[in-house]
């Protein structure tokens, strides 16, 4: 049995996003430290359970919302004949989605060692500060930094790049580009 402290009032996914980050959903709120974002975390144990909450996060969090789709294809020529749209739709294991959608400020995390030695690694967590089509401009959370520092020391850029997956890992053989 869960202890009273760690209960929702309400046993829904908007009671839970609301117990966690209802300081940060108003627009205007106070500047928060990385050690807010750092604490908080929804588990799941399906992938679309964590599309869907990050979805309705995403709603309630103020600002405008920027949208990136990937560029998929499959990695072999016996798949030719799979449309793009069908690919569109698939979402293997540590790719993420065709449709990315962010806004500034929101956090987000890492699905790829990219630099482990500047600690970015698979789960590293950040907060979006910017975006172009090519890059996001984050900010690394790490504890005891406020929401204001944006120190180049953790300030990292994130490109667009290839993941792929062969026929062994997935009955599609995919490569997608995305963030």
């Amino acid at each position: 049995t869960l202890p009273i402290r760690m209960r929702c009032p309400n046993n829904d996914v908007r009671s839970l996003i609301s117990a966690l980050y209802s300081p940060i959903l108003l627009p205007g709120h106070p500047p928060v430290d990385d050690a807010f974002f750092l604490e908080r975390t929804i588990l799941s144990a399906k992938n679309t359970d964590v599309d869907e909450i990050n979805s309705t996060i995403l709603e309630s969090f103020p600002g405008d919302t920027a949208v990136f789709t990937s560029m998929d294809s499959v990695t072999e020529r016996d798949y030719d004949y799979i449309p793009i749209e069908f690919l569109h739709t698939l979402t293997p294991s540590g790719f993420p989605l065709h449709r990315l959608e962010v806004k500034a400020g929101v956090p987000l995390m890492l699905l790829r060692n990219m630099n482990p030695s500047q600690g970015l690694y698979n789960g590293t967590r950040m907060i979006l500060l910017s975006w172009t089509t090519r890059i996001l401009r984050c900010r690394v959370l790490r504890d005891g930094v406020d929401e204001g520092q944006e120190d180049d020391e953790n300030t990292v850029l994130i490109p667009r790049m290839n993941l792929e997956s062969n026929s062994e890992e997935n009955p599609i053989p995919l490569k997608r580009r995305q963030f």
